[in-house]
């Protein structure tokens, strides 16, 4: 009976450990995913599958997602959303669902404002996005040319440093001779 007991106990424990710290409710799913869809088909109403997400840059895609996953942290609240990204059995739990009734949901939650707000904000906020990196990619260039100009302007330097004159002088019975790299020049008798 205890050895029945002790591996019940221990059953029930591992199953409560394995179960996701939060599961997001069918009904805050659909909400998200329907202001979702609505808010991606406001951005850019050619949205409508596979092939035309595939056409998107990689900032609109980030652009999109954080646009997404902001509404939702609204919509369930910060801690549970960070409860859900952060435990991997809720998010999973998440994922699932998210698949299963993401195709599912149309709506027509958003109002013209609402979707003109999230256009102009997503074009705004690609602009930054762009104008950043054009400059981070501008700066890069003028450090790889002040590289170039310091490697350069050393480079000149050594060229134009006077060189030393190689002599080895040597006293002779008849004289001084002095030798250079190129001659033998008597100097004195």
């Amino acid at each position: 009976m205890k050895k029945y007991l002790l591996f019940s106990l221990s059953i029930a424990i591992l199953v409560g450990c394995a179960s996701p710290k939060y599961r997001i409710s069918d009904q805050d799913l659909k909400a998200w995913i329907a202001i979702s869809n609505d808010m991606e088909q406001c951005i850019n109403p050619n949205l409508t599958n596979q092939v035309s997400y595939s056409l998107l840059s990689k900032d609109e895609h980030t652009l999109i997602y954080q646009y997404g996953e902001s509404i939702l942290r609204e919509m369930i609240g910060s801690y549970n959303y960070d409860v859900m990204m952060n435990d991997h059995d809720s998010y999973v739990y998440y994922q699932k669902k998210f698949n299963e009734l993401n195709n599912n949901i149309k709506g027509n939650v958003l109002t013209p404002e609402q979707c003109q707000g999230f256009k102009t904000k997503f074009h705004n906020d690609l602009a930054n996005i762009q104008a950043q990196r054009y400059a981070q990619k501008q700066a890069k260039v003028r450090q790889e040319q002040e590289k170039l100009r310091q490697q350069e302007e050393r480079r000149r330097q050594i060229q134009n440093a006077p060189k030393p004159k190689r002599q080895t002088t040597v006293n002779c019975t008849s004289g001084t001779l002095v030798f250079d790299h190129r001659n033998c020049v008597i100097t004195e008798y």
